[in-house]
């Protein structure tokens, strides 16, 4: 069996789907954000959500995983830091979001779900306009 064709091993249990967790962790080193680190964790079935889904259920990136990284990045407390974050030279703020391995398609092991990455850079991006 080659690399490729080995299934991999994830410390997810053998027959489960993972839930997806919406984690934000908002450590930056600049004054204004100079308290504790902040973790927000959303999940699916969370009913505050527009709409809620069991945390087996496939999740829709528009009705489900957009509305669920708001929420996490809102109760986090990114607005406020971005807020408070001085602009560039150019008058502009510049925000980098730094993720891990990212593919199109879920690959079991990965850390960051595409999606999410959307999520967070659509929700930055309404918050600037």
């Amino acid at each position: 069996m080659t690399p490729a064709e080995k299934p991999r091993q994830g410390w997810w249990p053998s027959g489960r789907r993972p839930l997806l967790y919406v984690l934000l962790l908002a450590c930056l080193q600049t004054p204004a954000a100079a308290q504790a680190p902040l973790v927000s964790i959303v999940r699916s079935d969370d009913p505050a959500l527009p709409a809620p889904i069991d945390t087996h259920s496939r999740l829709a990136y528009a009705r489900h995983i957009r509305p669920m990284v708001r929420r996490a990045v809102t109760e986090g407390g990114l607005r406020a830091i971005l807020d408070a974050a001085d602009d560039g030279d150019d008058g502009i703020l510049d925000v980098v979001c730094k993720v891990n391995i990212v593919h199109a398609e879920h690959v079991r092991g990965d850390v960051t779900d595409w999606r999410v990455v959307k999520g967070l850079l659509e929700t930055i991006h309404a918050w600037a306009h």
